[in-house]
């Protein structure tokens, strides 16, 4: 996985040429609390672009040797999916800038909503270039400071939102991966992988999945060379509870089947704001049943 942003948190504002990145409410309402004269400059400038803070709305600010990047957020914006895409357009008009630096001061939102703008920065500065013949890379290419005295990459909120972005770049990765890169025996090999993350992972081969009856999956690539399977399950420090079962295989030449069953709940879920996600997607509150195959 390769990502555009290079993130970093701070209890202190960063020297040199960063511009300060502000979220907008409606009516001009700027969030951060800045310098009294500086403050006034910017409500200034922006009543002369006639920006009130719409939602889905940005604007860059050149006042003195200073660079203001204003998001606008319109009312009020909710965690999740809102949040999510503020971030995108944080991520956005930051990378838009010659100097490809920003900083987010203290915008007095909760921990909470600022961990899911923070996922967004991160999902829109996700790339792949694995196989890239350029010379260039884009690799960290972007950086953003978050100003804070009490959330840092190891508060519960950033954390949950990292591992949460860690399982969309894989999804993301696997996505974009060749079918002469990510054949289904590589594909069983990086299944076993997980298991440095905690995920105990088993690779079924025919004979064991004719055993539990999954009869349809075998009748898919029954005349592939290869045939397999992986299940595992793992509990996380959050209470997460996975139940994972993946089966690959090679039906034809070139034709390839994969097929994923995977059934998620969080037993205890203390972070509110966890429900719905842009990109991350929709949280189940229950597993519900998952069918057998066959």
């Amino acid at each position: 996985m390769a990502s555009k942003l290079d993130l970093t948190f701070s209890k202190t504002a960063p020297e040199g040429d960063h511009a300060v990145i502000c979220l907008v409410g409606a009516k001009g309402k700027l969030f951060p609390e800045l310098e009294k004269s500086f403050a006034a400059a910017v409500i200034a400038a922006m009543a002369t672009a006639q920006f009130t803070g719409d939602s889905g709305k940005s604007l860059t600010l050149y006042i003195g040797d200073r660079t203001v990047v204003l998001i606008g957020v319109g009312e009020s914006v909710a965690p999740g999916a809102e949040a999510e895409a503020v971030g995108g357009r944080i991520m956005s008009a930051v990378g838009a800038l010659q100097s490809k630096r920003g900083y987010l001061p203290d915008q007095g939102v909760a921990d909470e909503l600022l961990a899911d703008v923070v996922m967004g920065m991160t999902s829109s500065a996700y790339h792949f270039e694995r196989y890239f013949t350029e010379a260039s890379s884009n690799e960290a290419s972007v950086q953003i400071v978050v100003v804070s005295d009490k959330v840092d990459a190891s508060h519960p909120a950033m954390a949950d939102r990292a591992a949460l972005m860690a399982g969309v770049e894989m999804a993301r990765d696997l996505a974009f991966e060749p079918a002469n890169k990510l054949y289904p025996a590589e594909f069983a090999e990086r299944c076993e992988g997980l298991a440095e993350l905690g995920l105990e992972v088993t690779v079924l081969d025919d004979a064991a999945m004719a055993e539990l009856g999954m009869h349809a999956l075998l009748g898919v690539g029954g005349n592939g060379r290869m045939t397999a399977a992986t299940e595992g399950s793992a509990d996380s420090a959050l209470g997460t509870h996975a139940k994972l079962c993946i089966r690959v295989g090679d039906g034809g030449e070139q034709r390839a089947q994969l097929a994923v069953i995977l059934a998620a709940f969080h037993a205890d879920d203390p972070l509110p704001g966890r429900g719905q996600h842009a990109l991350g997607g929709e949280r189940l509150a229950d597993p519900g049943v998952v069918p057998e195959a066959g």
